[in-house]
């Protein structure tokens, strides 16, 4: 897990030993503490979202009952944080600080997962989802720009091919773009593209 501001990811890593921090990672070195021997219960990511959370059970410890712990990653861009919840959903200890009022997290309150999916969550991750799109966010741009930027981008350039993006043959464009990323999500059929100012074939290599 990293919520490095520019890069943050999220995969497994499989290793013969522990892989130590350079520098040494105070928010790591207190998980260790805090779900140190824990069993990893499940993992889920939330709908359409960069949200991911862990649900941790803790050991016992004499004859308390088994507590549960919930590990927020959120891999947002610049403001990607990672939290440790209890059960109830209460913010026990985070990772960085953000200078935004309204998503800085604070020990002792409840936890506000990031916004701007809201209406994703029945979207189906298929080339059928189009006419549903197209009724809820009015064109594929919209919706792919609360997405990803770039695939806005690619579906807006889509319908600037010959067609002026209101025309039927924009949209159209746009719906057979939008489609065609629908499906390799759905695949995990996904191929680099590649930007350039000129045609491919006037390229050399070493151009910048």
């Amino acid at each position: 897990i990293s919520v490095r501001p520019d890069l943050p990811r999220l995969h497994l890593a499989v290793r013969e030993r522990r892989v130590r921090e350079e520098p040494p990672d105070r928010f790591a070195a207190w998980l260790d503490q805090e779900i140190g021997g824990a069993v990893l219960a499940s993992i889920e990511k939330r709908p359409w979202d960069r949200v991911v959370e862990m649900r941790f059970r803790l050991p016992r410890r004499g004859d308390e009952e088994a507590r549960d712990r919930r590990l927020v990653v959120e891999l947002v861009g610049r403001s990607a944080n990672a939290l440790l919840l209890d059960r109830d959903g209460t913010i026990l200890g985070y990772c960085r600080d953000l200078k935004s009022e309204f998503r800085a997290p604070g020990v002792g309150t409840a936890y506000r997962p990031p916004a701007g999916r809201e209406g994703f969550e029945d979207i189906p991750l298929s080339p059928d989802a189009v006419p549903l799109i197209r009724r809820r966010f009015g064109d594929p741009g919209a919706f792919l720009g609360r997405v990803s930027p770039l695939l806005e981008r690619e579906v807006r350039s889509a319908a600037a091919v010959g067609a002026s993006g209101d025309s039927v043959a924009g949209r159209a464009r746009q719906d057979e773009a939008l489609a065609t990323i629908l499906a390799a999500a759905r695949a995990g059929a996904w191929s680099p593209p590649v930007y350039a100012i000129r045609p491919l074939q006037e390229l050399s290599e070493g151009d910048v």
